[in-house]
């Protein structure tokens, strides 16, 4: 174990299994954290009494004794807040980087313009997660296809998986738990399968 300070107990030694596990890790892990890692979204947080949720708090210890890259990606409009939260309770460490987004959905023509002009309407990566994936393509040194993704916004999933990543959607309910983190490592393996041709 590289961690004196991971938690001990059930949920660790169950995520670190589920990794032991698995044939193919990825090569780095990011995280919506809103509702994954914490149980509201990031612009509700505040420095005291701020904390990680139980499982999510065991699953990262066990990415991090894998020596795991994990990467934060946030909205812009709280990215310091996080941070300022990350950093007053000494737990920015853990995270190899925090990357902002902004939001443009508001930007982008609905879907049902483009089918009243007579054009299907193509699946496209919003201009705000395309900059957010670049940055992290850079910071982290890998592609997205190696890249494992969570997110409790179906949104988020979904425009994770149009750049390539894979992209596993968490239960609001429990956050990032040991069976998301399952779930998770599985849609990694089948993509690695699907984009090798099996």
């Amino acid at each position: 174990m590289t961690e004196q300070n991971a938690p001990k107990g059930e949920p660790y030694g169950q995520a670190v299994a589920c990794l032991h596990s698995c044939p193919s890790l990825p090569a780095a892990v990011v995280i919506h954290p809103d509702h994954v890692l914490w149980p509201h979204s990031s612009d509700g947080l505040t420095p005291d009494g701020f904390q990680l949720l139980e499982q999510a708090s065991a699953v990262l210890s066990a990415l991090r004794a894998q020596q795991l890259p994990v990467t934060l990606v946030v909205p812009a409009s709280s990215a310091q807040l996080v941070r300022s939260c990350l950093d007053s309770n000494n737990m920015a460490a853990q995270f190899t980087t925090v990357v902002d987004f902004e939001d443009d959905t508001q930007q982008q023509p609905p879907q049902q313009q483009q089918q009243q002009l007579g054009r299907p309407a193509q699946p496209r990566v919003s201009s705000a997660w395309a900059a957010a994936a670049a940055s992290l393509k850079s910071q982290l040194g890998c592609p997205w296809q190696q890249m494992l993704f969570f997110s409790a916004d179906p949104l988020g999933v979904r425009e994770a998986s149009r750049l390539g990543m894979a992209a596993a959607k968490v239960p609001v309910a429990t956050g990032l738990d040991v069976a998301s983190l399952r779930a998770g490592l599985q849609v990694y393996e089948s993509k690695l399968e699907s984009d090798r041709g099996y």
